[in-house]
């Protein structure tokens, strides 16, 4: 779900260099004392985090990429969310961010607490992402999926979604991409405002969801959130492949996936 996107854009503002910095000090004071900044639109609140999830499951530091599997594999290694995990039937099972510029493949709503007025899902969190990897370790594959799951670890990077409804509630949402800051004693989770970076999702069909970006307001790289194994109506333990299955073990690159576990 582009994280290098939202990342690229906290780094530069997080950045060591001095002017940068006074610019991150400066707006995180703003923050701190009840007020907003262009960086950090919309953080106070601070998100609210689920009494279901651990202080261990949100902290970065506790989560590693796993083994590399096949793609073919994902139903073996990844959860898919379904009523057993109490995720909404319009975002159940195993989804492919099919055209996603950034190397994460597939993603799992299985985690995500949905009783919450906004959910919370971590980036870097166990099950929810999948991320490029090739069957050797020094494959570019894998070195790119290093950087991007490094990159969410560093920032604590963890997506607050808005679902603000259609026909289903679940036919729309913004997604705001919220990371700690850090500069001398301060240190708070931020959104990062939708005048800077925008993700969106749109329903488009039964398994398919849009996934539209700005940055500043333009359009960027978009994508399709397909579907590509849902729990079966008769048991859920049990995953059915979509239409969308077949494309998906087509694609060429990546050739190996890996997932998120908690050490």
């Amino acid at each position: 779900m582009n994280a290098i996107s939202a990342l690229a854009v906290v780094a530069l503002f997080a950045s060591c260099k001095p002017a940068a910095s006074s610019n991150t000090a400066a707006d995180a004071a703003l923050v701190s004392a009840g007020q907003e900044a262009l960086l950090s639109s919309g953080s106070i609140p601070e998100p609210v985090f689920s009494p279901k999830q651990s202080p261990e499951d949100l902290d970065p530091a506790r989560h590693q990429l796993g083994d590399p599997f096949t793609r073919a594999e994902i139903a073996s290694f990844q959860t898919a969310g379904s009523s057993l995990t109490g995720t909404p039937s319009e975002l159940q099972g195993i989804w492919w961010m099919d055209g996603n510029p950034i190397p994460d493949e597939t993603v799992s709503f299985a985690g995500v607490d949905f009783s919450q007025e906004k959910p919370l899902m971590p980036v870097f969190g166990s099950n929810n992402f999948s991320f490029h990897a090739g069957p050797e370790a020094a494959s570019s594959d894998t070195r790119h999926g290093n950087i991007a799951f490094s990159l969410a670890k560093n920032f604590s990077l963890i997506y607050e979604f808005n679902f603000i409804g259609g026909v289903s509630k679940y036919d729309i949402a913004k997604i705001i991409p919220t990371f700690i800051l850090k500069v001398g004693p301060i240190e708070k989770r931020l959104r990062l405002s939708e005048r800077i970076l925008g993700f969106t999702m749109n329903r488009t069909g039964p398994h398919l969801y849009s996934r539209d970006n700005t940055v500043r307001g333009k359009p960027i790289d978009s994508y399709q959130l397909r579907r590509i194994l849902v729990p079966s109506a008769a048991d859920p333990k049990v995953l059915e492949k979509t239409e969308w299955w077949d494309l998906y073990i087509r694609k060429g690159s990546p050739t190996h996936l890996r997932l998120s576990k908690r050490i």
